[in-house]
């Protein structure tokens, strides 16, 4: 059923009931076989083969095994089940198997009924006394003696080939159609000696031409022709049906069928072989046709079209590389550039700090010597009012011996090399500008100048030089005057700029 297996019993007046159903296995089912051993098989009606062992109580399903490519099975589709003389028949496709009970696996048959396994699509019927049957679609092989004894021109059901022994003498087939009946009494068809005979091979199109049968038919490059085919079976008092096929093109027989005509369009290029057979004779006729090919589908040009593409593959491999090596070097040069600048700006980054920090010493040094010079002359000045108060003149020697250290250490060279190191190394080129531009300034206007570009007031800058700032005043007036500058002109900030 769709839903598993159910067990019918059958009552003593010969009516079927349901019974039970058994448990273990609920997948549908197209087709149930019993083996030899007792085991169920069941074909799904889509995909599927199953074998299942079932408990001594028969109402249960004790083991279930799935059977699929990994077992030799070509497909899991399609499977059908048949038991022919007491042997289990499986069929996947094209080939037939059977259960090896001793190995337990599926092996595969190469024979039926002591004839090699049909490579079209047939399924084996048995009969009575040694006979047997191939159904095939629109005709069907009586075998008697492993020999045929006629070909039948039946069409059954597909997939569902059925053959009944009605008695001792008569077949029963199950046809599309209807029903036929076959008296094993009757006298068997002999076979016809002799195969099919071709009448005419025409090739049809813009030019229309027969073809010599005696020799192989040549097309030239580029024509879409239709090639049509014709022929016959020379036994006239019995009506036979023909198959063919055309190998390089079609992928197999065509169906029996009684027109004894084909026709094949748009054969691409290549060498063909036509294949035609009666079912009145098992004898094949066979004819060769050859369509041609342009230049430039000749082996030799697939052979360079093969070449110029693994080329095409091994240039643009190269030149893959080669892009991948000019980005890798770019990389690597932008790599190498961004640590140069690092480099360049932490070095400029320390000489900014190295500066800042040399400036400040400048600025505290300079503070320090002022500040020591403000004292300096304080002390003078504190000197010179004792003096005028001791009146005495014995001590005028000392207070002069005094105040001319005070002089010396306010307008020490020492404190002027020290401040200029320091100034030079801030700013190192600031006094080649001034004399590059006024050469004719004197060391008291560079010293000025390096006080103004300090940024010191003339308070501030009195102290260094051991003047007033009425002294400072007139040295910036001169100053300002050497370098050709306007009254008005803010001295201290033209300093700063150089």
């Amino acid at each position: 059923t769709y839903t598993g297996f159910i067990v019918l019993d059958k009552g003593k007046a010969g009516d079927w009931k349901f019974s039970h159903r058994l448990e273990g296995f609920s997948a549908p089912v197209k087709k149930i076989v019993c083996d030899g051993q007792g085991v169920l098989w069941a074909a799904n009606p889509y995909r599927g083969l199953n074998r299942m062992e079932l408990d001594e109580t028969l109402t249960k399903v004790s083991e279930v095994r799935s059977l699929t490519k990994a077992d030799g099975l070509p497909s899991e589709f399609g499977i059908e089940l048949q038991e022919t003389n007491g042997q289990l028949l499986i069929r996947s496709g094209y080939q037939f198997f059977t259960w090896d009970v001793s190995r337990q696996q599926l092996s595969r048959l190469d024979s039926l009924f002591g004839l090699p396994i049909p490579k079209e699509h047939g399924k084996p019927i048995a009969g009575s006394k040694g006979e047997f049957f191939w159904a095939f679609p629109g005709q069907v092989l009586w075998f008697r003696s492993d020999s045929v004894a006629a070909a039948l021109p039946l069409t059954m059901i597909s997939d569902n080939e059925v053959v009944i022994l009605l008695d001792e003498n008569t077949y029963l087939f199950c046809l599309e159609d209807g029903y036929a009946l076959l008296d094993r009494r009757a006298r068997p068809l002999s076979p016809v000696q002799g195969s099919p005979l071709l009448t005419r091979v025409e090739v049809l199109g813009r030019e229309p031409s027969l073809a010599r049968l005696d020799e192989r038919l040549v097309l030239p490059p580029g024509r879409k022709a239709v090639v049509r085919f014709q022929y016959t079976f020379p036994q006239y008092t019995r009506i036979g049906q023909f198959r063919s096929q055309l190998q390089g093109f079609t992928d197999g027989w065509s169906n029996w069928e009684t027109d004894a005509a084909r026709e094949f369009t748009n054969l691409p290029p290549g060498n063909y072989k036509f294949l035609v057979q009666s079912n009145l004779s098992p004898a094949i006729t066979t004819y060769y046709l050859t369509v041609r090919a342009h230049w430039y589908q000749s082996r030799w040009m697939w052979l360079l079209y093969l070449l110029l593409v693994v080329g095409g593959f091994a240039a643009w491999e190269r030149l893959s590389q080669y892009r991948l090596t000019r980005q890798r070097r770019s990389l690597e040069l932008q790599r190498e550039r961004e640590l140069h600048q690092q480099r360049i700006q932490a070095r400029n980054e320390q000489l900014q700090a190295d500066i800042l920090n040399k400036s400040r010493e400048l600025t505290n040094s300079t503070a320090s010597l002022i500040r020591k010079n403000e004292i300096l002359l304080q002390i003078k000045e504190e000197l010179q009012s004792l003096r005028a108060k001791a009146g005495d003149k014995s001590l005028a020697r000392y207070f002069n011996s005094l105040t001319r250290l005070i002089d010396d250490h306010i307008s020490s060279e020492h404190d002027w090399e020290v401040f200029e190191s320091n100034f030079n190394q801030v700013h190192d080129a600031f006094f080649k500008k001034l004399m590059a531009e006024f050469s004719d300034l004197t060391p008291g206007d560079l010293r000025l100048a390096a006080y103004l570009k300090m940024n010191l007031s003339s308070k501030e800058i009195a102290p260094l030089l051991n003047i007033s700032v009425r002294g400072v005043e007139n040295k910036r007036y001169r100053l300002r005057k050497k370098m050709g500058l306007p009254a008005d002109a803010n001295l201290t900030e033209i300093m700063m700029g150089y």
